[in-house]
């Protein structure tokens, strides 16, 4: 039986596509991975930290800690 180009061509589009939705979620899935692990860790330095630390705003936009 002899398949018609037109759908060879949809059925590659579509495992490519599924390739496509895979590496993305396997790239969503590490960056949740590390995004967590830095809140644990930034979490658990805060709790161990005194109470007097206080965030100020820098120049640029970003944070630093004063004690």
């Amino acid at each position: 039986m002899l398949i018609p180009r037109k759908v060879i061509g949809r059925i590659a589009r579509m495992r490519s596509a599924e390739s496509r939705t895979h590496r993305l979620t396997e790239q969503l899935a590490r960056f949740v991975a590390i995004v967590s692990d830095e809140i644990s860790a930034s979490a658990a330095w805060i709790a161990e930290a005194p109470y007097s630390i206080q965030w100020t705003m820098t120049a640029t936009g970003g944070y630093k800690v004063r004690q």
